[in-house]
C-alpha cells in the first residue's frame, strides 16, 4: 500500500522479503485475469518488475509453497490482490481526515481517498463490467473498522457478483480511483458527475 501508481517504493533490504515479480518479456495474463491490467516498470537495478492496474506486484519470502499467504496484512502495508487490482485487507480501516480542498473527508488507513458511486443504490454495487478496473472496490476480509473521525454505525459491508466483501458507508459501497497515484490524491472527484469523495456523514462532497 506504499508504493504509488506504476512506482516500488521498496527498496534496500525490503525486497530480500519482498522479492519483486519480475519478468524479461510482456507478461502474459492466466485465466480470469485482464491483459491489459498488465504492464511492467524498470526497477533501480534493473529489473522489469510486473504491475497490475499500476500496482508492482511482489512475493513474500515465508510464503513456503503455492497456495500461501503468509504475506497477508504484514504491517498493514501488504495485501494479496484481487483480479480488478484491489487489495485485500483483513480488516479494512475507514477515517476520516481534512483535505486542503474538499474539508473533512473518507481515507482508507495509508492515506488514500475514498469514493462513493452516485449511480449505486444502498447496500447494491452498479460498478460492474469494466467498471472496477477505474473504480476498485474497498475490499475486505472481516468486518470495517472504524477509524478516527468515522461512526462505527456507519459502515457494513456487501457481498459482490465475484464473491468479494465491499466496504459501505451509510448504505454506499466505497472505491478508489485508479488514477490516484499517492496517497492524498482526489483525482477521482466529480469524474462523469458521478463520482465523489465522501463526508464523515455519509453524503457525497460535490
Amino acid at each position: 500500500m506504499k508504493d504509488e501508481k506504476d512506482v516500488s517504493n521498496c527498496g534496500g533490504l525490503c525486497p530480500g522479503f519482498w522479492p519483486p515479480l519480475i519478468t524479461v518479456d510482456a507478461p502474459v495474463a492466466g485465466d480470469d485475469v485482464t491483459a491489459d491490467l498488465l504492464g511492467s516498470i524498470t526497477r533501480a537495478d534493473g529489473g522489469k518488475q510486473v504491475t497490475y492496474n499500476g500496482k508492482p506486484l511482489y512475493y513474500f519470502a515465508n510464503d513456503e509453497k503455492p497456495g500461501d499467504t503468509n504475506g497477508q496484512d504484514r504491517g498493514g502495508a501488504w495485501f494479496v490482490v484481487t483480479a480488478n487490482g484491489s487489495p485485500v485487507q483483513t480488516a479494512a480501516t475507514v477515517q476520516a481526515a481534512e483535505d486542503a480542498t474538499l474539508g473533512t473527508i473518507l481515507w482508507d488507513a495509508s492515506g488514500r481517498a475514498l469514493y462513493l458511486f452516485m449511480n449505486d443504490e444502498k447496500d447494491v454495487s452498479n460498478c460492474t463490467g469494466g467498471c472496477p478496473r477505474f473504480w476498485p472496490p474497498l475490499i475486505t476480509v472481516d468486518a470495517p473498522v472504524a477509524g478516527d473521525g468515522v461512526t462505527a454505525g456507519l459502515l457494513g459491508s456487501i457481498t459482490r457478483a465475484d464473491g468479494g466483501k465491499q466496504v459501505t458507508y451509510n448504505g454506499k459501497p466505497l472505491y478508489y480511483f485508479a488514477n490516484d497515484e499517492k496517497p492524498g490524491d482526489t483525482n477521482g472527484q466529480g469524474r462523469g458527475d458521478a463520482w465523489f469523495v465522501v463526508s464523515p456523514d455519509g453524503a457525497a462532497v460535490q
